[in-house]
C-alpha cells in the first residue's frame, strides 16, 4: 500500500517539476486546443499589445512595456482555453526556472483574466506599500516575503519556501491588492 502513495507523490511531484519550454512543446502538438489558444494569445497583435509583449522572430516573446490595464475579451477567452486543457494547465505550474521573460508572462496571462473578472482596480507598489505598513499583520507577513523570496527578487531562483511566503502574502487581506499593483516608470 505504500508504493501507492509513493507513486502518487512522485506523478504529483515530477508533473510541477515541468520546464515550461516543455509543456510549450507539449500544448503546440494539440493543435486543434491548446496550440491553437496558444497561437491566439502569442501571435495576435491584439494580445500581444495588451500583455505589454512582442513576437521577435530572432529571439521570441520579449516584454516590451507595461501592460493595458484590461485585456481584450479575445484573449481572456484564449487563455480560458489554453487553461482548459490538459496542456494548457501544466504551462500554468512549469518552471520557469530564471527566465524573467517566462515568470513575467505568466504573471501578466494571470492578471489579464483577472483584468476582465474581477473590481481590478490599480495601485500602485508605493501606495500598497504604505497600506500594509500601517497594518501589523501585513507588515508582518510583507517581512517574511521579503526574507524567504531574496533569490527571487535577485533574479536567481524561486525556492519552494519563496512560494508559500508568496502564497500568504497574497492571501492576506491587505495582500491581495499586491495582485493588482502598476509598477511605475521612474
Amino acid at each position: 500500500m505504500w508504493w501507492v502513495l509513493w507513486l502518487a507523490n512522485l506523478i504529483a511531484v515530477s508533473g510541477r517539476d515541468i520546464s515550461c519550454g516543455d509543456a510549450i512543446n507539449n500544448c503546440r502538438k494539440d493543435f486543434a486546443g491548446c496550440g491553437l489558444a496558444l497561437y491566439k494569445i502569442f501571435k495576435r497583435t491584439e494580445c500581444l499589445t495588451a500583455l505589454g509583449l512582442k513576437d521577435d522572430k530572432l529571439v521570441g516573446i520579449r516584454v516590451t512595456r507595461p501592460m493595458e490595464k484590461t485585456c481584450p475579451l479575445s484573449c481572456v477567452s484564449a487563455i480560458n482555453n489554453l487553461t482548459a486543457t490538459n496542456a494548457g494547465k501544466a504551462m500554468e505550474t512549469c518552471n520557469c526556472s530564471r527566465d524573467s521573460t517566462c515568470l513575467t508572462s505568466k504573471a501578466r496571462l494571470k492578471r489579464c483574466v483577472l483584468s476582465r473578472t474581477t473590481n481590478y482596480t490599480v495601485f500602485s507598489c508605493t501606495q500598497a506599500r504604505k497600506r500594509c505598513n500601517g497594518n501589523k499583520d501585513c507588515k508582518r507577513i510583507q517581512f517574511s516575503f521579503l526574507r524567504r523570496c531574496t533569490k527571487l527578487i535577485s533574479g536567481l531562483e524561486c525556492t519552494k519556501d519563496c512560494l508559500n511566503s508568496q502564497d500568504e502574502l497574497l492571501n492576506s487581506d491587505l495582500g491581495k491588492s499586491a495582485q493588482r499593483l502598476r509598477v511605475r516608470r521612474v
